[in-house]
């Protein structure tokens, strides 16, 4: 069975996990942090594992485990390879940029530069509220503003 050793944040984007009896192929791999679901998982050999998450690394305000499983591309069967090392991504932006011009018919645009937040947006259970209404991101929102 897999089992993983350890796991870093390469960047706002990669997480690398290392261990024992990955599967290299009949399986693909997949990985959930903070409730969402890598972009890609790119299993290179049966030690090294790399999952990428185009928006960010979503944000947690504590330290958790990512869950590596491997599915069966012919049956049901998923194999687990839960760390105990855990990861923190924590929130680190203080303010939004400056010049913010809203209407009273709503709309305004708001930028927020953090990575890892437009992916944790991604999660049906957060959202990002101002004067307790929520924020849609914009279509053209990327890995490091919103």
């Amino acid at each position: 069975m897999p089992s993983v050793s350890n796991v870093v944040m390469n960047d706002i984007n990669t997480l690398t996990f290392t261990g024992t009896a990955f599967f290299t192929s009949g399986f693909d791999g997949q990985v959930i942090f903070g409730g969402v679901q890598a972009d890609s998982v790119v299993v290179s050999s049966d030690t090294l594992a790399v999952a990428t998450f185009n928006t960010g690394i979503p944000l947690t305000t504590v330290a958790q485990a990512p869950q590596l499983m491997f599915k069966s591309r012919s049956s049901s069967i998923v194999h687990w390879a839960s760390p105990s090392t855990t990861i923190s991504n924590t929130m680190t932006a203080t303010s939004i940029a400056s010049s913010v011009t809203c209407s009273f018919s709503g709309g305004c645009q708001l930028t927020v530069s953090q990575p890892g937040l437009l992916a944790s947006l991604q999660s049906s259970s957060n959202s990002l509220n101002v004067c307790y209404l929520p924020c849609q991101p914009s279509a053209s929102s990327t890995a490091s503003s919103l």
